[in-house]
């Protein structure tokens, strides 16, 4: 638990968590994994029980913030960190109209493959 003293030693050393959805089940452009046998059930299990784990793994290590996927965040979920003190940043974030509600609506700060403008993001 190096991260955890390295927060308690420093709090100002930022320290984060990344996730996005079903990440041991699905590639990171949603195809889903072709399992073999028992892992084909196994993985669903302990997708499900990391899902629920992340949030108080996150309390628990004290970290900064949380780098999710943008299909992952609420406005609830942006409440629920901020409580802690956890600040919500979206990733990755190409279309316009989602930077615009993130920033704008949610109040958040994201990581997007366009910096320039582009037709294609």
């Amino acid at each position: 638990m190096n991260i955890i003293r390295l927060r308690y030693a420093n709090p100002k050393i930022v320290t984060a968590f990344t996730s996005r959805r079903y990440w041991l089940t699905h590639s990171a452009d949603n195809e889903p994994y072709t399992q073999p046998g028992v892992w084909k059930v196994l993985a669903p299990v302990i997708q499900y029980s990391m899902n629920a784990m992340w949030r108080p793994l996150c309390r628990f290590m004290g970290v900064s913030a949380v780098l999710l996927h943008s299909k992952m965040i609420s406005r609830e979920l942006i409440e629920d960190m901020a409580y802690d003190g956890i600040s919500v940043i979206a990733w990755t974030v190409n279309s316009q109209l989602e930077k615009d509600y993130l920033s704008q609506t949610l109040n958040i700060s994201y990581i997007t493959d366009c910096v320039k403008p582009n037709p294609k993001c």
